[in-house]
């Protein structure tokens, strides 16, 4: 190697990291162009979830008190029944073949009676949850 080459070399070299920065600075565009992008479309969809939780608030209450008066409602029908009530007797009879039991006392933790349970389903019993009724 002759120096000449060398010089040749480190000159080749000066031109493609000349010929490298439009580029990389291309590159690095695009990237930055496409994580704003994603940022914006994240912060969309997040405001889009918070107004679709905000709008299931309303009607979840509405179903935790309709729930809250069916409960109180079966509970009272028991009552009824235990006391001798035949019409009473029937329906109590009429859930419990159903699947339903009523509970004297309220399932969860205490104060929580409003646990969702559902009969299931093929004969086997679960117990439905029953809540005393509330004092207005």
């Amino acid at each position: 190697m002759s120096m000449g080459d060398i010089k040749m070399s480190n000159k080749d070299s000066g031109v493609a990291a000349g010929q490298l920065l439009l580029p990389l600075t291309m590159v690095s565009c695009a990237v930055l162009g496409l994580l704003a992008f994603n940022t914006v479309q994240i912060v969309q969809g997040h405001g889009a979830l918070k107004q679709v939780i905000s709008q299931q608030d309303k009607p979840l209450e509405e179903a935790k008190k309709i729930e809250s008066q069916l409960t109180a409602l079966a509970l009272g029908t028991k009552k009824l029944a235990d006391a001798g009530n035949g019409n009473a007797q029937g329906i109590v009879e009429a859930m419990q073949k159903a699947g339903i039991t009523i509970n004297d006392k309220p399932t969860g933790e205490a104060g929580n009676a409003t646990q969702p349970q559902s009969p299931s389903v093929g004969g086997v019993e679960s117990s439905a949850p029953v809540a005393p009724p509330s004092q207005p």
